[in-house]
């Protein structure tokens, strides 16, 4: 406020614009006098001489000047008095932030520092200037008087002593004892940030002294230290940085040091630095693009560049930087980088390009887009396409979208909100069409799955304003936006149709607990008894179990699990949080769950933590264990972790409760089996799988390997009858 009025109080300084004179000569400069609103020069008279060429000084700060009327400023600067220094000061200082007002102002504050440095710093504080204009005010101070400086620092807040400190370093010097003399004087200052500055500006004079500063460092600190002075130093000796590197011992250290140096390189000189990677032997460069420390130096190229860069490396190196060269080319011209894709052999780098350019290609020129995924026939490439057609025209994506096979528009709807950025609104046009069509199938439970799981509360929004279409996708809306905003989820309660509540409080319950999974426990008590309360329950005691299983448990057996569908679900996660910290204790209580099927699973899930650490130790407490279901359970567990081992006993096998347990347990061992050996799996089941159609499964199951997508867990859910 203090400035707006300055600025337009004064009306724009008109009435009070600083003017002031210099001769043609340029031989001496006059008092500056204040004028009217008129732009005329005085008259002759008026400054005795011949005429003089009068310079508008808020023209010249607005950056309209030459050289040689910046220098006048300069000359005036040095002859001003106090009191002429202040004036214009202030009424700089209330023009917008154009960079010659900051010009301006450093050459008046500089000049009165000459005068009166305590005062030029005083003024600059008043003014409000950055600590960046000010810093300079202070250190000319401490040239005068380093502890009165010094104490002025107690008064300032956190950033800005932190700019002004490290400029008093300068001339307290950059060292143990300055730094403590700025510390002590600036008590608000983290001392290891401080530090971490100093060492970053001593980079400029001394980099080898300041690593060592940035090597004693916290490690949380040192990073970022040493990331900067790598950068500083390769501006003015990139190959002494480069040299240095090898002495700093921890890997990520030095990768990260290396990495800022070369980036540094890539900016000032892109050929060099290209000649120094061609240099590098085909395992060096590939090591040096493992370790990230050229990749990003690399991809910085103009990507024209970059690839002819990538025709000159080998195997790895050379694929990622083409990749990442031909993704950037693609932004602007794709059909260019589709004819530099041609070269590439077929594979997965190939595709993945593709499907870049594709998106480009479509967000760019839809139509020709389209028409080329379609030659291709290709369907990934046609929804790489629609990624990018629906950022510019959603209607014409949806055209082409419903124009395809159902099966085929899920799949695509599946993935496209959480791949394209699209934005809330360009969805709902997506949702709107989706909606008005009469055979939809599952395309729009598909959009508005994935959009409740990136955006939920703009997909929340839709789905109420919609009749609850979609109706799943509320719940896991509700999920989503209460793991990150359980009271904006909590206010949506009474705008939920009435057949939706159990599964919202449910819902948000497992969401809110995984924000505070005690206060998501006392938010649902008021739930006791009515729909959806013990499946909320149960999802809290699954996200409780993750740090404090104990507890977890007690929630657990306050329920009827025959009205939470996810019980078994819960149950085993409350068993294998419970195992890896107490594995008798998680043993015991799985044991004595009285619903078989939960009981099950739970005792599955702790044999098979407990089989892993202690292989003897879990078959003892199977085998002691009364015949039936729960043993079965375990056994499965046993057999699956030694089958094919030197203490694996096959006699286990007879250990089952029935022939039929004893088939459906070998069948399950061999899924176990096969995750670490399918050799041994093959063998378990040719020997001990006597059905010929479970033997068929088995190896189906053995060879098989799937790539599915997966969004999160579902919200829980609740029984069918609510």
């Amino acid at each position: 406020m203090r400035r707006a009025g300055l600025l337009f109080g004064a009306g724009l300084l008109v009435g009070a614009t600083a003017m002031y004179f210099v001769r043609a000569d340029h031989a001496g400069v006059a008092t500056p006098v204040v004028t009217s609103a008129s732009n005329d020069p005085p008259s002759p008279s008026a400054t005795g001489g011949s005429a003089p060429r009068a310079i508008d000084f808020l023209e010249l700060v607005a950056g309209s000047v030459d050289v040689t009327e910046r220098a006048a400023l300069y000359q005036f600067a040095a002859k001003a008095d106090r009191a002429t220094i202040v004036s214009l000061a202030s009424q700089v200082d209330a023009l917008p932030k154009i960079p010659s007002r900051a010009v301006a102002l450093e050459v008046l504050l500089t000049r009165y520092a000459e005068l009166d440095a305590p005062a030029a710093a005083a003024l600059a504080r008043e003014l409000e200037l950055e600590a960046a204009v000010t810093a300079p005010l202070f250190a000319a101070w401490a040239q005068r008087d380093s502890n009165a400086a010094l104490r002025t620092l107690a008064d300032l807040d956190g950033p800005a002593a932190m700019t002004i400190g490290v400029a008093l370093l300068e001339i307290l010097g950059n060292d143990d004892l300055g730094i403590a003399r700025v510390l002590g004087a600036a008590p608000q200052l983290d001392p290891d940030r401080f530090r971490a500055e100093a060492a970053i500006a001593r980079a400029a004079a001394d980099p080898e002294a300041a690593i060592e500063d940035a090597l004693r460092l916290p490690a949380s600190k040192r990073g970022n230290a040493l990331t900067a002075i790598a950068t500083a130093w390769a501006k003015d000796d990139v190959l002494g940085a480069l040299a240095h590197v090898d002495y700093i011992e921890d890997n990520d250290r030095r990768n990260a040091f290396k990495g800022a140096v070369l980036r540094q390189w890539a900016l000032d000189d892109p050929e060099a630095l290209l000649a120094y990677v061609f240099d590098l032997s085909a395992d060096a460069q590939s090591e040096a693009m493992r370790d990230g420390t050229l990749y990003a130096p690399l991809s910085a190229l103009e990507p024209l560049r970059a690839l002819e860069a990538a025709d000159a490396l080998a195997g790895p190196a050379a694929a990622m930087v083409r990749r990442t060269a031909l993704m950037q080319l693609a932004a602007d011209d794709p059909l260019g980088a589709l004819r530099h894709v041609e070269s590439l052999p077929l594979g997965a780098e190939r595709q993945q390009v593709l499907n870049s350019i594709a998106t480009a290609y479509g967000r760019l020129d839809p139509e020709a887009a389209i028409a080329w995924a379609q030659s291709q026939n290709a369907p990934e490439l046609l929804t790489s396409v629609l990624a990018g057609v629906v950022r510019v025209n959603p209607d014409r994506a949806m055209d082409l979208l419903l124009s395809i096979p159902l099966g085929e528009q899920a799949r695509i709807l599946q993935t496209l909100p959480m791949t394209s950025n699209l934005r809330g609104e360009q969805i709902a046009v997506i949702a709107d069409r989706l909606l008005a069509q009469p055979s939809r199938g599952p395309a729009l439970q598909m959009l508005t799955n994935s959009w409740a799981q990136r955006t939920p509360e703009e997909a929340l929004r839709w789905l109420l304003a919609h009749d609850g279409s979609a109706a799943s996708s509320i719940s896991q809306a509700g999920m989503n936006l209460a793991r990150t905003n359980p009271a904006a989820a909590i206010g949506y309660f009474d705008r939920i149709p009435t057949e939706l509540r159990a599964r919202w409080i449910s819902a948000v319950a497992d969401g809110y607990a995984q924000n505070d999974a005690r206060a998501a426990a006392n938010w649902v008590t008021q739930y006791r008894g009515e729909a959806g309360y013990e499946a909320a329950v149960a999802a809290v005691a699954s996200r409780t179990a993750q740090h404090d299983p104990a507890t977890a448990a007690r929630l657990f057996s306050s329920i009827d699990v025959s009205q939470a569908p996810d019980a078994a679900q819960s149950a085993r996660a409350i068993a294998l949080s419970w195992a890896r910290q107490d594995t008798a204790a998680a043993a015991s209580w799985a044991r004595e769950l009285g619903d078989d099927a939960i009981a099950r699973g739970a005792v599955s899930v702790v044999t098979n933590h407990w089989a892993a650490r202690d292989a003897a130790a879990a078959r003892n407490w199977t085998m002691s264990l009364p015949t039936g279901a729960k043993r079965d359970a375990a056994l499965v567990q046993i057999v699956g972790a030694t089958a094919g081992t030197a203490s694996g006993e096959p006699r286990l096998l007879d250990a089952f409760s029935s022939p039929t347990a004893q088939q459906a347990g070998a069948s399950e061992a061999v899924r176990i089996i096969a995750q670490r050996d399918a050799d041994a799996a093959r063998r378990f089941a040719d020997e001990y799988l006597t059905d010929p159609g479970a033997r068929q499964a088995a190896e189906r199951f053995i060879e098989q390997s799937s790539n599915g997508m997966m969004f999160g867990p579902p919200p829980p859910r609740v029984p069918p009858q609510r």
